[in-house]
């Protein structure tokens, strides 16, 4: 049920990265019909729906920002270190990776 999602160098020319925020959610510009959804720790892309597990919190397009869950601050879209090319990004502790500064996201 959907597929994962890795950390990859940024390339503004490959549309498996280009993504935009559409009512709460993050859409993939490639395939406009899924979106980013957790399911238990994992984040996978999935058929666009309104479920609550597709709605994030604190997108901003203009500066650094965290992905979390609409109404909790426990946890964040993250890696528990700092990421390398093809790992997985799952739903991991605000605190621990503020420790370790992999909490901020951006647009570019």
């Amino acid at each position: 049920q959907g597929s994962s999602n890795k950390i990859d160098t940024c390339d503004r020319s490959d549309s498996r990265q280009q993504f935009y925020f559409d009512n709460r959610r993050i859409r993939s510009r490639k395939n406009k019909q899924v979106c980013l959804e957790r399911q238990g720790r994992s984040i996978k892309l999935d058929q666009c729906n309104n479920s609550s597990s597709q709605k994030w919190s604190g997108l901003f397009e203009s500066r650094e920002f965290q992905l979390r869950i609409p109404g909790s601050s426990n946890k964040c879209a993250s890696q528990h270190h700092h990421p390398k090319a093809h790992e997985r990004v799952y739903m991991e502790s605000c605190k621990l990776s503020v420790e370790n500064k992999t909490d901020k996201w951006i647009v570019y």
